[in-house]
């Protein structure tokens, strides 16, 4: 109601070239409550008309605050160019009982024009749809009662009557204290009754079992109300408010049993090969997808002897469909050899918040070859948090147990042996320091002209992966490198983490030999 005033002048501005002079008058609503306000306008269109004189009273009421605007163009009416005026006269007065707004006439272009009267209704109260706020806020839950875990999807709508012209909102998703919160897609926007609905979905998880309160949400809304004032004078300012919902009571409880996700979900994985040239990339793909939000559900690990294994950061999709809340979590792996393999099986277990009961789920085991490669029985590495265990004391054990069937009658003390050792150590390291000062064009020792290898920069690198995390940014770059992607690599970074890493290796190879 509070902007008709409003469209009817735009129309009468729009429209004005299409009819001889006029004058109209306009109230927003010929029924208000005691103690509202009247707001009156008055429009004149032409080329020539006498100004109206102020008007002081209406119907025994005081004027209480008016404001004149005029507006001039240049029309075209038959090949003729017009002069043509609009003025307005807006008032405003607060009647004490209904009353009747007279014809105003004024000579317009020569002629006599006149309004039409308008009756002014005290009522006790409005109508049902003028009772209605001008804008609400709620929120619901799907669930009252859930398991720590399980998700919760929580609706916020904000309603604004229509024909309310907005001017600006101030909105901020809720802290949601108690959960961890994720908003779920774009705001959705549709026609419910006299109103306009905005609607946020939030998917929420419980953090400790126990009785949560979910505070009000609040938006504070500027929109335009026209009975207004500034300085005396009425004007279209805008006004301030505030939507408020109420809170919600969650009660959440504790599952039961070792799980490594709640929800309903299926699996399914793909392999790219299992037949490779040595140290060429193995590529798996683990996909879960189904009902739940898979936020707790930390991945599988694999740890192959002798095998480099990388893997991305997972993706985690997520979409609400009837207020249930759909997941689907997206992993790669790349598994790098030079000897024959196997990917081994993996377990996860699938709480059912529905049911509560507890399903498995595994994933394949695969056999890679290498084609070319090393086999089963060579010596494997594996990089552990304990240092580097390999087959070598293995095959030392076998040795000496043949030495000890020979007859060697001499003996060569420990000192003596591991002196021998240290200095053909060093004698072999000065000789070769010069070559070894390049590994396939990269130059470890500060010439400034360096061409870097990736390949060897990879396997220098991946063993640190766990003891530093720009260590680890560089692998994942580098891997992306030999996936043929597109990223940029800082060659100075590169070559400051390869040339400490590589020290600190030779540095340690040679400790162990001292020792």
């Amino acid at each position: 109601m509070q902007i008709l005033g409003s469209l009817l002048i735009l129309i009468y501005f729009n429209l004005s070239w299409l009819q001889a002079g006029s004058i109209t008058s306009t109230v927003e609503s010929k029924e208000i409550l005691r103690g509202e306000s009247v707001l009156l306008s008055i429009i004149i269109v032409g080329e020539k008309f006498d100004t109206l004189p102020d008007i002081p009273r209406i119907g025994g009421a005081k004027i209480l605050g008016s404001h004149r605007s005029v507006q001039t163009k240049l029309l075209t009416v038959d090949g003729k160019a017009v002069m043509e005026q609009t003025s307005i006269l807006r008032l405003e007065f607060k009647p004490t009982t209904s009353v009747s707004i007279p014809s105003f006439q004024v000579t317009i272009d020569g002629e006599v024009k006149r309004t039409s009267p308008i009756d002014i209704t005290i009522v006790k109260e409005r109508a049902k749809e003028e009772q209605e706020a001008k804008f609400l806020m709620e929120m619901n839950a799907t669930k009252e009662r859930v398991m720590v875990g399980e998700p919760l999807i929580v609706n916020i709508y904000f309603k604004q009557k229509k024909n309310i012209e907005v001017k600006r909102t101030e909105y901020k998703d809720p802290s949601f204290q108690g959960f961890i919160s994720e908003r779920i897609g774009d705001e959705k926007s549709y026609e419910e009754g006299n109103y306009t609905v905005h609607k946020l979905s939030y998917m929420l998880l419980v953090k400790e079992e126990g009785n949560i309160t979910i505070d009000p949400v609040h938006v504070k809304v500027s929109y335009q109300d026209r009975k207004a004032k500034v300085g005396g004078w009425f004007s279209a300012t805008p006004t301030w408010t505030e939507a408020k919902s109420l809170p919600l009571s969650i009660q959440a409880i504790p599952p039961s049993g070792d799980f490594d996700m709640m929800g309903q979900f299926t699996m399914k994985e793909h392999i790219d090969t299992q037949m490779v040239a040595p140290n060429k990339p193995v590529n798996l793909q683990l996909i879960v997808e189904g009902e739940g939000s898979l936020g707790d559900f930390d991945g599988v690990i694999f740890d192959i002897a002798g095998v480099t294994v990388y893997s991305d950061e997972a993706k985690i999709e997520r979409k609400i469909i009837k207020d249930k809340l759909f997941s689907r979590y997206t992993k790669s792996y790349v598994f790098i050899s030079d000897h024959d393999f196997i990917i081994p099986s993996k377990e996860m277990r699938v709480y059912n918040y529905n049911n509560k009961t507890i399903k498995k789920m595994r994933t394949k085991s695969y056999n890679i070859e290498i084609d070319g490669g090393l086999k089963s029985s060579a010596s494997s590495t594996v990089h552990t948090k304990n240092g580097v265990d390999t087959e070598s004391s293995v095959a030392s054990t076998s040795i000496l147990s043949k030495a000890r069937g020979m007859n060697i009658t001499w003996e060569v003390p420990p000192w003596m042996i591991l002196f021998a050792t240290f200095l053909l150590g060093s004698i072999v390291a000065l000789i070769l320091r010069p070559y070894l000062s390049r590994i396939k064009g990269l130059n470890l020792f500060g010439s400034k002209k360096h061409k870097i290898n990736f390949d060897e920069a990879l396997k220098i690198l991946y063993p640190h992966i766990n003891e530093d995390v720009e260590v680890e940014n560089m692998v994942r770059l580098l891997y992306d490198k030999e996936q043929g992607k597109m990223v940029e690599i800082d060659m100075v970074v590169l070559e400051n983490l390869v040339r400490y890493y590589y020290e600190k290796n030779s540095d340690a190879i040679g400790s162990s030999h001292n020792n």
